[in-house]
């Protein structure tokens, strides 16, 4: 009685030090990684965890049946290293599978990974373009689109525009700089008819420059320069807005700065900004940086998701347009400048699927 007593203390005992080893390892267990965050030191945890429990039940088997008379005493002082070696291995082997679950694909993805499906990935149209960005620009991503006059900041705008009608999205235009029928002009030396995008509601035109020019607008939005509003004018037209995506741009608010000063037009673009989050848009923004002090530009440029820069430089060949995306939310742009080597080229989708190029001369670059 007295034996089985202190055989019954003993396995008590190797059990207690097991569930302590095993929280201690589970803790400060040894993890070496391999490729891909997979746990590569414990790819034989499955059979040193097998070897752990027949050693096990062997020596208790053995312990029980008093075949070895030095049997309670073996397994008190031999299982415990044993143990370790299985326990070790098995904290290893939720950590190996756990890895093995992540890189498959199979576990929970953490909370950042979750809205995966409702970032888009655009191309452009333009390959300067996405290239500088890093092969990608965002969906929804309010971006502000930053270069002197005659960087080519409205020829980008209007390649982008096309690009995105013809994907089937909705862009509402707030014209500023231009009236509405000098882009669609502009659009029709690209090669495109915005006319049944109008029609369908896939693109639709805020004046906002024939009321300060005194002319009267044949638009179905026109607006002052006060920017309650513009304001009332974008949510009635994002109301009527079709489309996969919607888009809204803004040319420019270099206008709004020079009219309504500095603090009111960058709290009006914050609003936008907050605006078209919530309302899953992207915006598009054009400003020209020379026009204000740098501390301007950089509350500008803080207000948005990224920036798009472009300029000119005087080669031997001529000028050179170049562009450059410092930032960009959710990309890995190209820190380099790169120059624009098709700049008076669009591609575009014609009705049976194929591409065609319209190359129109110098008169494309507006501004």
């Amino acid at each position: 009685m007295q034996l089985d007593l202190i055989g019954m203390l003993q396995d008590l005992s190797v059990i207690i030090s097991s569930i302590i080893l095993f929280s201690v390892i589970m803790l400060f267990g040894r993890r070496v990684e391999g490729p891909g965050g997979v746990v590569k030191s414990y790819k034989w945890s499955f059979l040193f965890n097998i070897i752990g429990a027949a050693g096990y039940l062997f020596i208790y088997w053995i312990d029980r049946l008093d075949v070895v008379p030095l049997g309670s005493t073996f397994s008190a002082y031999a299982l415990p290293p044993l143990l370790l070696i299985g326990v070790t291995d098995a904290g290893g082997l939720l950590q190996f599978t756990s890895s093995v679950r992540m890189v498959s694909g199979k576990s929970q993805q953490p909370k950042f990974e979750e809205k995966k499906e409702d970032r888009v990935i655009n191309n452009t149209g333009i390959p300067e373009l996405d290239r500088a960005a890093g092969g990608e620009l965002p969906y929804p991503a309010s971006v502000i689109i930053m270069g002197v006059t005659g960087s080519g900041k409205s020829t980008l705008v209007r390649r982008m525009v096309i690009k995105r009608l013809e994907s089937g999205d909705g862009v509402m235009f707030l014209c500023f700089d231009n009236t509405p029928e000098n882009v669609r002009m502009q659009m029709r030396l690209m090669g495109f008819d915005s006319a049944p995008f109008e029609k369908n509601k896939k693109l639709i035109f805020i004046d906002g420059y024939s009321i300060r020019a005194g002319a009267n607008s044949q638009e179905n939005y026109t607006t002052t320069l006060e920017l309650s509003d513009i304001s009332i004018n974008i949510s009635k037209a994002l109301e009527e807005l079709q489309g996969n995506r919607r888009y809204t741009v803004l040319e420019s608010v270099t206008i709004l700065l020079d009219e309504s000063g500095n603090n009111r037009a960058l709290v009006f673009l914050r609003n936008l900004v907050a605006k078209m989050r919530v309302s899953h848009i992207s915006l598009l923004v054009t400003y020209n940086p020379i026009a204000f002090s740098p501390s301007v530009t950089a509350l500008a440029q803080e207000t948005v998701d990224g920036t798009i820069q472009l300029k000119i430089e005087e080669t031997k060949k001529g000028l050179t347009r170049l562009i450059l995306v410092p930032r960009l939310k959710d990309s890995c742009p190209i820190p380099n400048w790169i120059p624009i080597t098709h700049p008076f080229e669009v591609q575009s989708n014609d009705k049976h699927g194929g591409n065609k190029r319209f190359a129109r001369g110098r008169r494309l670059f507006f501004s």
